[in-house]
């Protein structure tokens, strides 16, 4: 699912941003910041997984469905995650102001974008954080030191659900009122 989100919003912010440049180009992938060389600076917007927050305001619920033939399945409780990711306009120092531009229309994209719903009608939000300068410089710091222009956001909501089967149970149609007689 952390792929799935990362990927689709990669996906999402390429059409805008081809239409917006009108150019036929990738211009945002999804990919680990860190201090290239001069050669292989990439020269795009590059999303990347920075953090996993379990959601705790959510309660526990335990997953039951309907199994056919008078039974009820139970799955695995779903587990919701935040995540903290990075928006890096990864470019050439000589190509400082356009890397600037880039990311300005990314931020703009994912403002008036703020709920990306997937193909499986499963939806997202996508909300800014603020890092402190001792927070950024840590981040910046564990990634190889190299700065670039970024956004910094969280996708709320990601739910992990197992498939496994915990346990299969009879349904209950209708209660037991017939009583029998107690022959002593």
């Amino acid at each position: 699912m952390i792929y799935t989100c990362l990927s689709h919003l990669s996906s999402l912010l390429n059409e805008y941003l081809d239409s917006y440049y009108e150019t036929m180009e990738n211009q945002a992938e999804v990919g680990a910041v860190r201090s290239f060389s001069t050669v292989e600076i990439p020269n795009k917007i590059i999303l990347s997984l920075i953090n996993m927050e379990r959601e705790t305001g959510i309660g526990k619920a335990v997953s039951y469905r309907s199994a056919g033939d008078n039974q009820v399945v139970q799955n695995a409780t779903s587990w919701f995650f935040n995540l903290t990711f990075l928006m890096a306009a990864v470019f050439d120092e000589k190509r400082y102001v356009e890397s600037l531009e880039k990311l300005a229309t990314s931020v703009a994209f994912l403002q008036q974008n703020s709920t990306i719903r997937l193909q499986n009608n499963f939806r997202f939000t996508i909300e800014p954080i603020t890092l402190n300068i001792q927070e950024l410089s840590n981040l910046w710091g564990i990634m190889g030191g190299h700065h670039y222009p970024a956004f910094f956001g969280r996708i709320r909501l990601i739910s992990f659900d197992s498939d496994q089967i915990d346990r299969v149970a009879a349904r209950i149609l209708q209660p037991d009122t017939q009583t029998t007689p107690n022959k002593e």
